[in-house]
């Protein structure tokens, strides 16, 4: 299956035009060459996408929350840790919950 044949094929018909095999090759690689090079022909491919720098960002700003919560986490569970004097191994959480053994905090 080719589709831009298929699509010189369709248009031809929808038009009401009759074409050889031959021009309907010719006419499927100039299209097919054409949708090729449309971006390069537009510029888009020298002009940045500011969605893509808005995700980059979206990225970074959601890897330092990440980053800032899991810190938040240890010194939470250490805080609890040295209350009960027990490991920091033993502090977990579970559900929203910090436990340690089988205690909630």
């Amino acid at each position: 299956m080719n589709y831009w044949r298929e699509c010189v094929e369709e248009a031809l018909s929808e038009a009401g035009l009759q074409a050889s095999t031959e021009q309907v090759n010719i006419i499927t690689d100039i299209v097919e060459g054409a949708h090729d090079n449309y971006s390069q022909a537009t510029g888009q491919d020298c002009i940045p996408n500011p969605m893509i720098r808005d995700i980059e960002q979206l990225k970074e700003k959601h890897k330092r929350e990440i980053y800032d919560l899991e810190t938040q986490i240890v010194c939470y569970r250490r805080s609890v840790a040295e209350r009960r004097q027990v490991d920091l191994d033993e502090v977990r959480l579970e559900d929203g919950k910090v436990m340690y053994g089988k205690t909630l905090c």
